[in-house]
């Protein structure tokens, strides 16, 4: 009887705590997002200068528009982001 009692309480307090060791771990994770969207939106920034530079300095003729810079910015990009971006999809083939 005692050992069923121990064993019932075993039972019970391990998922507890496994839950504990749970939220403890997700704790960082808004904190790391949060350095991840930082760093990307100064990747973001950083990409566009030098398009707006490259344009300048190739005498482009819209440096000033998101429009006139998309083609600078998309030779900005590296391998893996045109790879992600699916620049190299191609449209479905019609019948």
């Amino acid at each position: 009887m005692m050992m069923c009692r121990l064993l019932c309480a075993v039972c019970l307090s391990v998922p507890l705590l496994a839950g504990a060791q749970g939220n403890s771990s997700q704790d960082y994770r808004p904190s790391e997002r949060q350095a991840e969207a930082a760093a990307a939106k100064k990747r973001l920034a950083e990409r566009r200068a030098k398009a707006l530079e490259r344009c300048k300095a190739n005498r482009g003729v819209d440096c000033d528009t998101p429009e006139g810079l998309r083609e600078w910015l998309l030779q900005e990009r590296t391998r893996r982001e045109a790879v992600n971006e699916g620049s190299r999809r191609r449209p479905p083939a019609q019948h």
